[in-house]
């Protein structure tokens, strides 16, 4: 497999199932535009996401958050769908960093602490995940998902 280097310098993995971010034929019909690019890798990514289809969700999310034009609540979002993905590719780690991009441009993104904090956990990082989960509950007090994950990490 072959990588491309995005305009902003991140390599962007080339894949037969996910398009070339770079090139118009490539993407979908309605992507005349960057951001057009950019929201179509993200939309196609969630599709693969719910599909199951985890390591191809994974290519079209790293394609989008290449795209210079994808604003930060987009970026931020794709990060933490990024994260979901790699939750349930048990790649814990790497969850955490995508989490913390999306963290560094929505610090109360509640999905991405909460992920976080799965991840933390999954990694025998409790304390970690403790603090995570407080900060979910902190500002979101009736999160269920945060309580009960607060309840095992204690």
């Amino acid at each position: 497999s072959q990588a491309t280097m995005a305009s902003n310098g991140v390599a962007v993995a080339a894949s037969p199932n996910a398009p070339d971010a770079t090139t118009q034929e490539s993407c979908s019909p309605d992507a005349k535009t960057p951001a057009a690019t950019a929201a179509y890798l993200k939309v196609t990514g969630n599709e693969k996401l719910r599909a199951g289809s985890l390591d191809e969700a994974l290519q079209f999310y790293d394609q989008a958050v290449a795209c210079k034009d994808l604003n930060d609540e987009d970026r931020a979002a794709v990060q933490c769908n990024r994260a979901l993905a790699l939750l349930r590719l048990q790649r814990y780690d790497d969850c955490i960093a995508a989490c913390g991009a999306a963290l560094a441009l929505q610090p109360r993104y509640v999905k991405a602490l909460y992920r976080r904090a799965q991840a933390r956990e999954a990694n025998a990082q409790l304390s970690e995940a403790f603090r995570d989960v407080h900060d979910v509950l902190r500002i979101d007090a009736r999160n269920k998902e945060a309580q009960v994950i607060g309840r095992c990490v204690v």
